[in-house]
């Protein structure tokens, strides 16, 4: 069995979109001061260019695990 965990961000923006930034393989023992840190420097830092504009706001954040079970055909 494979677990794959993903960072999700949720980011509101100029154009009061919601633009979600997905980060693979996220470590699972990430806090959520952690996260709060880096969704503040990445609006801070506006390095990204997304269609809805700027980003401005934190909306929310989750890590979603998910669990593969590879099946062995006969």
């Amino acid at each position: 069995m494979a677990v794959k965990t993903v960072l999700e961000m949720d980011f509101q923006t100029e154009l009061n979109k919601t633009y979600r930034m997905r980060i693979n393989d996220a470590k699972d023992d990430l806090t959520g001061t952690d996260i709060n840190t880096a969704m503040d420097n990445i609006i801070d830092k506006d390095v990204f260019s997304v269609t809805g504009g700027a980003l401005m706001g934190k909306l929310a954040a989750r890590l979603v695990s998910t669990e593969t079970s590879e099946i062995p055909l006969v």
